[in-house]
């Protein structure tokens, strides 16, 4: 049914993703979700969409600013919409894959201290201190997951 809807077109007005060929909107179950919500390729069509509303304000600053008439539907991603829905949307999207990238990168850091340790080419310091990260990290993505609300 949704098949041949474009993600980026689905991220407009929501955070909507594919799971096994069924359409998800994200905060039916975000903790399971995250993966998908706060993946690069979401940051990275959310970041598209940011930069092409930003180009249009712009636009339409240049043509208040020439005193020219302007049409808010002639300038893409301009509505109602969009800067109340989609655009605090993608923010809260790029946000949450920068924590997830976080949570990921101590938690790998903190894995290969604990392998080294295992062969002994580490000290207890060093595994000590990269736990608490992890854990920090950890904690500080949870408490996002729990925390934020897409806006609808």
């Amino acid at each position: 049914m949704f098949k041949n809807i474009s993600l980026i077109s689905l991220l407009l007005y929501g955070v909507f993703v594919f799971v096994d060929s069924k359409l998800i909107h994200a905060e039916e179950n975000l903790i399971n979700n995250d993966k998908l919500v706060f993946s690069a390729s979401n940051a990275m069509a959310s970041k598209i969409i940011i930069e092409e509303s930003l180009n249009s304000f712009r636009k339409i600053i240049e043509a208040a600013s020439a005193e020219k008439p302007i049409i808010i539907k002639d300038y893409k991603h301009s509505d109602w919409e969009m800067l109340n829905i989609g655009i605090p949307n993608h923010i809260l999207t790029i946000e949450g894959t920068i924590r997830r990238q976080n949570y990921i990168i101590a938690k790998l850091k903190y894995e290969l201290a604990t392998e080294k340790r295992k062969s002994s080419s580490s000290n207890d310091d060093i595994i000590s201190r990269l736990k608490e990260e992890y854990q920090k990290r950890k904690h500080e993505y949870s408490a996002y997951l729990k925390s934020i609300k897409f806006v609808d």
